[in-house]
């Protein structure tokens, strides 16, 4: 999709956008691992997704077995980690590919621990695969205080779209850079922004109905999606789908709005497209960015269409009000005016 001259509604110099939406900062971010395909896109599985799951509840049964898998991981963290996000860090659980181990970042176990239990805490009601929780494995170890709980997740496929909000990598008590993250405005993390958006905007309408599908199919089962991290959606090229993670029980309506938010990463684009943030991006990187956004918003739109869902207009949060203000949006409605693009979105038929 072209959007010809971005100069038209704001003032280009050098290629750079000198008018900049302020960046909101939300103090609730959810966990946002570091991922790579490598690590996350499975070998095909000899054995179908139902008889991994049957095996995975023999194990929850073994506790001899459990114990020889989880020492194998605790061994060999660094060959077993798939990554390591604000609060919690992921691992492989050796022989399940459809599913991983999670932990706080702040419990370490020795290879002596004890199993104290093992749950099997999957909820029947969810048809649909959130990267939820499954099972608990509670252990008691001399290096901790209290016992550990490490979680069984089903795994999901994909890569993060972009980058989180800025409080996962800044610490809350000093407002410095955490330890081992890169600046916001890093070249790399303006380059993982602008790949994601790309990869993100070539999949087809298909996997936004898709989305929207799962997301209701999970709602309905009491989840709700956490909007303000881009990361808990996970672009799956190899199948063509976008992927949910880190949903949490709470019953809430779903807002369309918000979604759009955490698809386009739009809480970033300022950050991008800034000449103060970091790295300075070039004037046909940024048209490039604004391109994909306005696909990944045409694409979205049409399936909200094609499953008859609406923005609501009487009850829209602060983070699609951000989305509806951005340069995207405008090019997208073709109007700067926050009444006229709902007028617009009236006329085609969402909202």
């Amino acid at each position: 999709m072209q959007v010809g001259n971005i100069s038209n509604i704001y003032n280009i110099k050098n290629g750079l956008i000198l008018k900049r939406t302020p960046s909101f900062r939300s103090g609730n971010c959810s966990d946002s691992f570091e991922r790579t395909t490598s690590n996350l896109v499975s070998q095909p599985n000899k054995q179908t997704a139902a008889e991994e799951e049957s095996e995975i509840r023999t194990l929850f049964k073994d506790e001899k077995l459990m114990t020889e898998k989880l020492r194998a991981v605790i061994k060999n963290p660094d060959d077993n980690i798939i990554g390591k996000g604000f609060s919690h860090s992921a691992y492989k659980l050796p022989g399940f590919d459809d599913y991983i181990l999670r932990k706080v970042n702040r419990a370490t176990i020795s290879p002596d621990f004890k199993i104290i239990d093992i749950k099997d805490t999957s909820d029947k009601n969810l048809k649909v695969n959130i990267g939820q929780k499954i099972g608990e494995i509670t252990v008691a170890d001399r290096k901790s205080f209290f016992p550990v709980v490490i979680e069984v997740l089903k795994k999901q496929k994909g890569t993060p779209i972009g980058n989180p909000p800025s409080e996962a990598i800044f610490s809350e008590n000093t407002g410095n850079l955490k330890e081992g993250e890169l600046p916001y405005g890093d070249i790399v993390r303006k380059e993982t922004y602008a790949q994601s958006l790309h990869s993100l905007a070539k999949l087809p309408v298909e996997a936004y109905e898709k989305l929207i599908e799962n997301i209701q199919k999970a709602y309905a089962a009491g989840y709700s999606f956490d909007h303000l991290n881009s990361n808990n959606l996970l672009i799956d090229e190899e199948n063509g789908n976008i992927n949910i993670i880190d949903m949490e029980k709470a019953r809430q309506r779903i807002d369309y709005g918000n979604i759009l938010y955490a698809l386009t990463n739009i809480y970033y684009f300022s950050t991008y497209t800034s000449k103060y943030d970091g790295d300075i991006m070039a004037g046909e990187q940024i048209e490039a960015v604004l391109e994909d956004t306005i696909e990944i918003t045409d694409k979205y739109i049409q399936a909200m269409k094609n499953k008859n869902v609406k923005f609501d207009k009487e009850e829209y949060s602060y983070e699609f009000l951000k989305f509806l203000s951005s340069l995207p949006c405008s090019f997208y409605c073709k109007t700067a005016g926050i009444d006229d693009k709902w007028n617009y979105f009236e006329q085609i038929g969402v909202a």
